[in-house]
């Protein structure tokens, strides 16, 4: 079994994939991956119990397609047999608990709070232009499994118009969301290591920050200022990228700067010594 992502140009060549073999009792022969932040992470491997049948099961969040994702085989009949799709919920479309006039009468607290239940789904429209919706019925809320963990944090003005925003926490960072007028909206999320996301107040305003801190070679911030109608009004970047040879080249809103410039313009936007 492969997991990976093909070239575009070239659909004979794959960029990271992961390969695992597993024999006719669903055991794990060898299991092996080339890993990179723009591809796939899995999350978990294991063995699990379905309706009495014995399965494997993948999880994880694919940051190449922006999506989770989880894939699950189980022996039926002295075969292998994918059942994905299933487990997907792609058979098992959305139903919310509420109807739209329920929800354009709740308060911004009571729409947060039935989306956590996965009552309701949050709409998203990320940096790129992405666009689509998500749902919380397969969340862990459980400090047990730091993987697959979410924490409700407290409100803060993210869209600095005077009102609050929620936010969940997760291993990639925050989750932002505007309750108001019967939705949910995500606007900002993390989307793995190399864009790590959390907010600042800088000049007396709210951003977003998208950070890459814990690679080889590089560090990364690219901060976006939103409005009260989640539209981006501003943003500003600060980065090095490091030669083979070790050497810096330091990047303010690209445009290269020295390293004093580089060190005192990140001691103005976040404070303290840059890493």
């Amino acid at each position: 079994m492969l997991r990976g992502h093909k070239d575009e140009e070239d659909d004979s060549r794959w960029y990271s994939s992961t390969v695992w073999f597993v024999n006719e009792n669903l055991e794990v022969e060898q299991l092996f991956g080339w890993y990179s932040p723009n591809v796939t992470y899995f999350s978990e491997e294991e063995f699990k119990e379905v309706e009495g049948s014995k399965c494997f099961y993948l999880s994880g969040y694919d940051v190449f397609d922006k999506n989770n994702f989880c894939y699950m085989y189980m022996l039926k009949n002295d075969s292998i047999v994918d059942v994905t799709d299933d487990i997907n919920g792609k058979d098992q479309p959305f139903e919310s608990k509420y109807t739209e006039e329920e929800l354009a009468e709740m308060t911004p607290q009571q729409l947060f709070d039935a989306f956590c239940a996965g009552e309701i789904q949050a709409e998203f429209a990320d940096i790129d232009g992405k666009t689509g919706y998500i749902d919380t019925r397969d969340w862990g809320w459980s400090e047990d499994d730091m993987n697959d963990y979410q924490k409700v944090m407290d409100p803060y003005d993210l869209d600095n118009d005077g009102e609050l925003e929620y936010i969940i926490d997760t291993m990639y960072g925050i989750m932002c969301f505007d309750c108001k007028n019967g939705k949910v909206v995500m606007f900002a999320d993390g989307n793995g290591t190399a864009s790590f996301s959390r907010y600042i107040t800088y000049e007396d305003a709210t951003w977003i920050v998208y950070q890459d801190t814990t690679h080889e070679g590089r560090c990364t911030y690219q901060l976006y200022k939103f409005d009260g109608d989640l539209q981006i009004v501003d943003s500003m970047n600060l980065y090095w990228n490091e030669d083979d040879n070790g050497n810096r080249t330091y990047y303010h809103n690209d445009e290269e700067v020295s390293e004093d410039e580089y060190n005192d313009n990140y001691k103005k936007i976040f404070g303290g010594s840059p890493v």
